[in-house]
């Protein structure tokens, strides 16, 4: 769409998109939206304060202590927890949601661009990268991580109170097609904080 877009664009095209919809200097994709930080990490405050656990995450990040390491032992220790909550067959989980989320916005925190358009490359390699999905297959192999692997409004341990961390965008919170305002119970029953996604050690 090159030449259709040069007559009629007007010049204007999100540079993050335009870059993401070009290949070998042809535009194959056009949109009016806006980039932005939009995949973040969600914790459930009042699932947290039925825990034995000494910080929240936010705080963490906030003391400089919010690493990939610290959140493979806050999710370990979490899930001893969580585990002491299981009411008949329903399940606790630390981390809920798709794994390959938290992996970019991991790898994304320290720095890596794990994929390179214009160059058609792929840093899945990067030491970071690599730092990032080390973490995740510790959490899931200490049982802390979701195995559904569900997203957006459709993680149902999350949607049940039953997991202490999801990943979501930043409109989804008190939205009615995704986290509606009442989603654990009305007034303080839900409350969600939020916790960058940690940096390498």
């Amino acid at each position: 769409i090159s030449d259709w877009y040069d007559k009629y664009g007007e010049g204007y095209m999100d540079p993050t998109y335009r870059l993401a919809g070009t290949y070998g200097r042809k535009l194959y994709s056009i949109t009016a939206g806006e980039s932005g930080i939009y995949n973040v990490m969600y914790y459930n405050i009042n699932l947290l304060e039925e825990l034995n656990m000494p910080k929240s995450p936010a705080q963490m990040f906030l003391d400089g202590e919010w690493t990939y390491t610290a959140f493979k032992d806050y999710a370990i220790a979490a899930q001893t927890e969580l585990n002491k909550l299981v009411k008949a067959d329903e399940k606790y989980y630390a981390v809920a949601g798709n794994s390959p989320y938290y992996w970019t916005g991991m790898a994304n925190a320290g720095g890596v661009k794990l994929a390179d358009v214009p160059r058609f490359e792929m840093d899945v390699k990067n030491p970071i990268a690599i730092a990032a999905a080390d973490t995740l297959k510790a959490i899931n192999t200490a049982g802390a991580m979701d195995p559904a692997k569900q997203v957006d409004a459709n993680v149902a341990s999350w949607n049940a109170g039953r997991a202490l961390f999801s990943s979501g965008d930043l409109w989804f919170v008190n939205t009615s097609n995704r986290w509606k305002e009442d989603l654990w119970g009305e007034g303080e029953l839900t409350k969600y904080g939020y916790v960058p996604f940690p940096r390498p050690d």
